[in-house]
């Protein structure tokens, strides 16, 4: 089975605060852990959900890092996993928004110009 996923079902696993929700989510992250099922993540919705967990959550970007690490490791996961786990690192490392992380892994990985009136590093 192979499946996009959407911001909902990841803030759900994650923040374990719907119980009913959180049995549903968990039971498919543990087969993508393990690789029996295949979740694609998109940029947008990664970045959502780290916009979501930082200001209405209030999660640390320390926390928000060390999690969302931690899923893009699973074995089921899919997307642009480079860009995502390289727009963390400079995420937890940089006073810098999550679209210019994004940005700027893109840039490292592909040696694309980033076209942007903003100082990206």
């Amino acid at each position: 089975m192979k499946s996009i996923c959407d911001t909902n079902v990841i803030l759900r696993y994650l923040l374990a605060d719907n119980p009913e929700m959180f049995a549903k989510t968990k039971a498919i992250f543990d087969q993508a852990k393990i690789g029996r099922i295949t979740l694609i993540i998109e940029q947008t919705v990664f970045t959502e959900v780290i916009f979501v967990l930082s200001s209405f959550y209030k999660v640390p970007k320390d926390k928000i890092t060390q999690i969302l690490s931690e899923l893009l490791a699973y074995k089921g996961i899919s997307g642009e996993k480079e860009v995502l786990s390289l727009a963390l690192d400079y995420y937890s490392k940089h006073n810098m928004h999550v679209v210019d992380c994004l940005l700027l892994a893109k840039n490292k990985i592909t040696d694309l110009p980033i076209l942007s009136f903003d100082q990206i590093k």
